[in-house]
């Protein structure tokens, strides 16, 4: 469950910080753009294209933490065979990077891409407001588009 709780945290702090570059550094609320090198030109291009390698970065290291994780669940089992031990923590390893991405990006996009109702704009008493500011998927979500919601 940590496991799970640590990768979609990475993963939503990323989109934060990906909505926070495009939609408040971008302006691309008001500009109608997807992309922060409007306003912001090749720093823009930069930030965003390393915020993409740096979370690469992570899952590499995500995938040892996992690897790990599974070494310690396969240890716990009575395995006779070194082959079966192994394939054991490729098993766990593997299961346990699929289902936390999976979950991580269906809690995303059961909560940012769907419009449910429609409500006002104004999301100053939210709490993810108080937390973030402007740039939260929360007020995001209320004040852009579905294809602008989308191509996040």
């Amino acid at each position: 469950l940590a496991f799970f709780t640590l990768v979609s945290t990475i993963v939503f702090t990323k989109l934060e910080y990906v909505a926070w570059l495009i939609f408040s550094a971008g302006d691309c609320i008001n500009l109608l753009c997807w992309d922060p090198t409007r306003k912001l030109g090749f720093v823009g291009f930069l930030a965003r294209v390393s915020s993409d390698i740096v979370l690469a970065l992570i899952f590499e290291g995500l995938k040892e933490l996992a690897k790990a994780i599974g070494s310690f669940v396969a240890s716990l089992q009575n395995h006779q065979l070194q082959i079966d031990f192994d394939r054991a923590i490729l098993t766990i390893s593997v299961a346990l990077e699929a289902v936390a991405r999976v979950v991580a990006f269906a809690i995303i996009a059961f909560t940012f891409v769907p419009q449910w109702s429609h409500t006002e704009k104004d999301c100053t008493s939210s709490w993810s407001h108080a937390l973030i500011g402007d740039s939260s998927l929360f007020c995001l979500q209320r004040q852009l588009g579905i294809r602008q919601r989308q191509h996040l």
